[in-house]
């Protein structure tokens, strides 16, 4: 009933996730976007991680991702930084610029490595960087 009457994002709902595939189509996402407010929603993608990619895009069924993502980079070597993409949800200029082929990095996220009961050893710092424009 909340979600009926467009409730969610005067209620400060706030919805965050970390690797997620595409669940919907443009129809489901825009409905999402309007449901919680496009502000109110963040999806976290890592680089090379596999899981984002599907299923893959305008292939099946027309999927894309809810808006608002955040580009988990990383290299040996460095901390993990954060990339603010468009509110598109599916920004050119960054999880979809390249191709991501590892299912291991799905269990990599901020900084952390998961798979474990206890959350995993912590892999290192990150730093944030803003979405150049």
């Amino acid at each position: 009933q909340v979600a009926s009457v467009g409730l969610w994002a005067t209620l400060g709902t706030w919805l965050g996730s970390a690797g997620s595939p595409r669940v919907g189509n443009a129809v489901f996402a825009a409905a999402a976007a309007a449901l919680f407010g496009s502000g109110q929603l963040t999806r976290m993608a890592r680089e090379h991680d596999i899981v984002p990619g599907i299923p893959p895009r305008k292939i099946v069924f027309g999927y894309e991702h809810l808006p608002r993502e955040v580009w988990n980079r990383h290299e040996e070597g460095v901390p993990d930084w954060y990339i603010v993409c468009d509110s598109s949800g599916e920004d050119p200029m960054c999880y979809n610029s390249e191709v991501h082929l590892s299912a291991e990095e799905h269990t990599h996220y901020m900084g952390f490595k998961g798979g474990y009961c206890n959350g995993g050893p912590k892999l290192e710092a990150a730093r944030v960087l803003p979405t150049v424009v």
